[in-house]
Parts: C-alpha cells; structure tokens; sequence
C-alpha cells in the first residue's frame, strides 16, 4: 500500500489508456504522490500541479511535529477573526480559551446528541481540526462551539463526519484505513513508543493544543509491523517544470 507502489500502479493506468504522458493534479497527499511519480517516471510526465504540498524529504517525526505549528498557527488566525468579528463569532472574547474549555467540559459530561452519539472531547477536536483547514469554516465553527454550549452538539458533528467522511447512516468511508496504511508503509523512521511518549511532553508544552495529538498519532506507525516501503526523494531529474502550489497558513502542509 505504499506510495511508491502506488506511482508504479498510475503509470500502469497511464500504459493502459495508452497516453504517452501523463497529467496530474494532486492535492494535499496526492502532492506527494505526485512528486514520487515524477521521481520514478519522468519521462512520462505532460504537466504536473502539487497543491498543498507535503515536503518528501520530512520524515513523519518532522512532519507531524510541522502540523502541530501549522494548526497552533491556524488555532491564532481563528481567535484573531474572532475578537474582530463579534457579530460572526460568538467564542469572545478569546476562542482559544472557549474551546479549551468545551474540551474539558466533554471529558466530564459529553452533551448527547439527537443519533445516540456523545459529543466527547475527541468529536470536538475533530470538529475543530476540521474547520482550521479553511477560513470558509471558521463561522459554522464558532456557531457550532456556541450550540454546543446551549446542549446542541449538531453542529459540532456535522463538521467532524465531514472530515472522517462519516455518511448519514453511520458508515465511513475507507479514508482513515487508508491513511494509517499507507503513511505507515511510507514511514523508515522506526520510532518507538518510549519516544512518543517523550514527545509528547515536548510537543504538550510548546503546542498547547495539538501537540499531545499529534504525538499521539505517531503510535500508529510505532505499533505497525510491515516492513516499510519508503519513497525516493530528491529533484526529478528529467521532468519537465513542476508547479507547486503553497497556501500560506496552511494548517496540515
């Protein structure tokens, strides 16, 4: 499952259609399968875009440690809109301080909502982790935070189903399977979980709020048992010019 096998299964599809040369368009991960593909093949590339790009030389300590500043970063921007915009944003006067305390407040009594689920501390920080990807969701966040306070946590899952791509009948998508799977079989790192532990402490006290979790998340990897599969990284010798996109504020890359 791994993304180097994944490039070698697109220009098989590529052969199969029977192009000369490929175009691509990746966004967020497809950025770095798309940079694995140009490593690998070149040749048979007609035009490539990496949109949001993951950086293939960051190995997954560096890469999760990036996303905590990106989403600490983004944690800022949304508090910032928020003492500005009192009329769209109803966390003031500090949002940072509102949703921190949502979280405490669902680890002791998670409000229920209308479908039988609780509204816990870990569909919050969904939520939230969610709505930081886009300034267009900063507004449904703060209202959703609002009613969840006033006992309605609707708005709440209705932010964190869209992330986990969760359908209305309680089914998921293959997303996270996906994502642990191939993130796992990329990863040479071989961290363990003596040294995650360890982050932990180090990320809890320079990223308040998402450093813990992302340290976390790297237990995925320390616990998985495949032998990894990792990419080649380096300039794409023989590629014609690759444009990458970079939003700045980004929260994930």
């Amino acid at each position: 499952f791994s993304t180097r096998q994944a490039a070698h299964d697109m220009d098989a599809l590529r052969a199969a259609v029977g192009d000369d040369k490929l175009t691509y368009l990746g966004y967020s991960y497809g950025s770095l399968l798309g940079a694995v593909y140009a490593q690998l093949y070149p040749q048979h590339i007609r035009a490539l875009v990496l949109d949001g790009a993951v950086d293939p030389e960051l190995d997954s300590v560096a890469a999760s440690e990036q996303q905590a500043q990106g989403f600490e970063r983004a944690m800022d921007n949304f508090s910032a809109w928020c003492e500005e915009s009192p009329d769209e944003c109803p966390l003031r006067p500090d949002a940072r301080t509102a949703i921190e305390t949502a979280l405490d407040d669902a680890r002791r009594s998670p409000v229920p909502g209308d479908d039988g689920r609780d509204a816990t501390a870990g569909w919050i920080f969904t939520a939230v982790i969610s709505a930081l990807y886009s300034q267009d969701f900063w507004q449904p966040l703060a209202a959703a935070l609002d009613q969840l306070a006033g006992g309605d946590p609707t708005g709440v899952f209705d932010l964190a189903d869209a992330y986990a791509q969760r359908a209305t009948d309680g089914t998921y998508t293959n997303l996270y399977d996906a994502n642990l799977a191939i993130n796992c079989a990329d990863d040479a790192g071989g961290i363990t979980t003596g040294q995650v532990r360890e982050l932990q402490d180090e990320w809890r006290e320079a990223y308040p709020m998402f450093g813990a979790p992302l340290a976390t998340s790297l237990l995925n990897c320390a616990l998985w048992s495949v032998p990894p599969d990792p990419y080649p990284v380096g300039p794409a010798e023989g590629a014609p010019p690759i444009l990458v996109v970079g939003t700045l504020g980004d929260p994930a890359t």
